[in-house]
């Protein structure tokens, strides 16, 4: 039978806007990877002032992902 793995449920705050992430990495990893992706986003909106949040988001991750 397979181990059944606990499931984590933690509320961050991204970008101003607050989220529940259910998943198996702990909270503090949740938290740590929410201010990481905040201050890329923050990093985005002063290269790129007139983008939307949707915008600065799609940019901010197509960046993340690109580099990995």
């Amino acid at each position: 039978m397979a181990e059944e793995k606990n499931k984590y449920k933690t509320t961050v705050t991204i970008y101003g806007q607050q989220y529940t992430i259910v998943g198996d990495d702990p909270p503090e990893h949740v938290r740590k990877v929410a201010k990481a992706l905040t201050e890329k986003m923050k990093e985005h909106k002063s290269l790129n002032p007139y983008l939307n949040t949707t915008r600065l988001a799609v940019l901010t991750a197509v960046n993340l992902v690109m580099k990995t």
